[in-house]
């Protein structure tokens, strides 16, 4: 049953839409889209006018339920928008393994802050399954190569920052990982992607080692395995340099391959700003025509950005 969708709030919209254009390239769009969207408009409440031109997702829920989810008997559908997802307590880690533990991880107090994750939320939308198996087959192709040679998996963590409800964790389970991690912001949503976990048999799963975790993506440890780190537009350019600065941190300390697969990538200027990401593909990916009929926006295709890192020597 789709979510109902939280009341317009324009400051906080606001914010989250110079923050991910700035100050310049956001009153051009401000303007085109104040007139798109109000052009033949019939709203008479004030604050839905106001707030209207700054939501960064349109607010229409999927019209039906993924084949994914009708065949594997999970709950991966559905929309929810960002203002409707919470913080994840420091005090009360979640986790649910499906079998082996974690690779081993450093513990840290999370950074102070002024402004909370949460803030930075875009939504809850389950990936594509067939953009997703395009995506990783990006992962090991040289720059400008038209060769496919996919790593050694069973060298990798899959850690999926901003899980949702673990779509990707379960299509991760396709391919031999060392393991595979969602970290997951939201409480009910962690506990959705739990459930997902305990539930999901499929005859072609190699991967049996699944976690979530209800923790804060940008204050949150990564396994110190080499990674392959996967974002499906999980929040803002605030909340990506958090991550990013992190990485590049836990990198420097303990040196290992990475590769970082960013689907739909609003911000991928963001990760453009840190040298120490290779990039290695920019492209556009097409949806299997079972994951475009139930696309809420009746997309097509999915823009895909692909950056890589070697350890020194």
């Amino acid at each position: 049953m789709p979510q109902p969708l939280p009341p317009r709030q324009p400051l906080r919209l606001a914010l989250q839409f110079f923050a991910s254009y700035g100050l310049r390239r956001g009153l051009g769009l401000l303007v085109t889209r104040a007139i798109s969207r109000h052009r033949g408009s019939s709203i008479d409440d004030f604050t839905d006018r106001l707030a209207t031109p700054f939501d960064l997702y349109p607010r229409r829920a999927p019209p039906a339920t993924h084949p994914f989810d009708l065949l594997y008997e999970v709950d991966t559908s559905g929309f929810q928008h960002g203002a409707t997802l919470g913080d994840a307590s420091p005090a009360l880690p979640r986790t649910h393994s499906k079998s082996l533990p974690a690779p081993e991880t450093r513990t840290a107090a999370p950074p102070r802050r002024l402004l909370s994750s949460a803030l930075w939320n875009t939504a809850y939308y389950g990936i594509a399954p067939s953009i997703f198996d395009r995506a990783l087959a990006l992962v090991g192709t040289p720059a400008g190569s038209q060769q496919r040679d996919p790593p050694d998996w069973s060298r990798f963590t899959f850690v999926d920052l901003g899980c949702g409800k673990g779509r990707a964790l379960l299509l991760a389970s396709r391919y031999p990982f060392r393991h595979i991690l969602g970290i997951e912001l939201d409480a009910a949503l962690a506990a959705t992607a739990q459930a997902n976990l305990r539930r999901f048999r499929a005859p072609w799963q190699q991967t049996h080692s699944l976690e979530v975790r209800h923790a804060d993506a940008t204050a949150a440890d990564l396994p110190l395995t080499p990674l392959v780190l996967y974002l499906y537009n999980p929040f803002l350019a605030p909340a990506l340099k958090r991550v990013l600065r992190r990485l590049r941190t836990s990198l420097r300390q303990h040196p290992r391959e990475l590769w970082l697969i960013y689907i739909n990538p609003p911000a991928a200027h963001v990760l453009h700003s840190f040298p120490f990401l290779r990039p290695v593909a920019r492209t556009t990916l097409l949806l299997d025509p079972e994951d475009a009929l139930p696309d809420r926006l009746g997309s097509t295709q999915e823009e895909v950005a692909v950056f890589h890192i070697l350890p020194p020597g």
